[in-house]
């Protein structure tokens, strides 16, 4: 069975792989999601051993999130709601 890819997806992987590569800085309106939410968990498949090829793909060695400052925000105000439903930690 075929599998699609979502262009989503896609475009992600290609735009992280232009900024790890791209010596300026990030591009105008983009930023690091750890950055606006320090204690965010994220787990990038590509920069590590935990994706289809069992090894960190070539182009991802930074290992951070990069995503426009508009999403960045809008999941700081989600995690911020949801807070409110989390269990306390002994």
């Amino acid at each position: 069975m075929k599998r699609k890819v979502h262009p989503t997806l896609i475009f992600t992987s290609m735009f992280i792989l232009f900024v790890s590569t791209y010596a300026g800085g990030l591009p105008k309106g983009f930023v690091f999601l750890d950055e606006i939410i320090p204690d965010i968990s994220i787990e990038l498949r590509y920069a590590g051993n935990n994706n289809f090829i069992g090894q960190r793909i070539d182009g991802y060695e930074s290992g951070r999130c990069v995503i426009t400052a508009d999403a960045a925000y809008a999941l700081k105000r989600a995690q911020n709601e949801l807070r409110r439903f989390s269990i306390p930690e002994n």
